[in-house]
């Protein structure tokens, strides 16, 4: 599951993001991936909350970026990439996103992205 820190505090009627993300999981989410924008994201599992720094862009626009973030958390798992290393890729798909105007030009193709040998993940 993954709510932006707004979402949780609706989602789970607190605010702090990592009880959020316990109460969440109560309900079956085995982990809960908490985006805090320019403040990266927090993983939440039964191991416990790890925080992740978000990959530095020049923001133009951040319509979308929580998307974005999503889509690349989705090809690094479907990758087979670990949790951690999807999270940090969906950081630099989503900090790709924001230095572009709108929501469709703002999503790159993987060709616009390090490859995989080239990722820090």
């Amino acid at each position: 599951m993954t709510p932006n820190q707004h979402e949780l505090a609706k989602l789970a009627r607190h605010t702090d993001v990592e009880a959020g993300a316990k109460l969440l999981q109560q309900r079956g989410p085995t982990a809960v991936v908490v985006t805090r924008g320019g403040d990266g994201s927090t993983v939440v599992t039964s191991a416990g909350a790890t925080d992740y720094p978000a990959a530095q862009a020049e923001a133009v626009d951040t319509t979308g970026a929580g998307d974005a973030f999503n889509a690349g958390l989705a090809v690094a798992l479907a990758e087979g990439k670990s949790l951690e290393q999807a999270v940090r890729f969906g950081a630099e798909v989503g900090a790709y996103a924001v230095t572009r105007s709108g929501v469709l030009d703002g999503l790159p193709k993987l060709a616009d992205l390090p490859s995989p040998e080239q990722r820090s993940t």
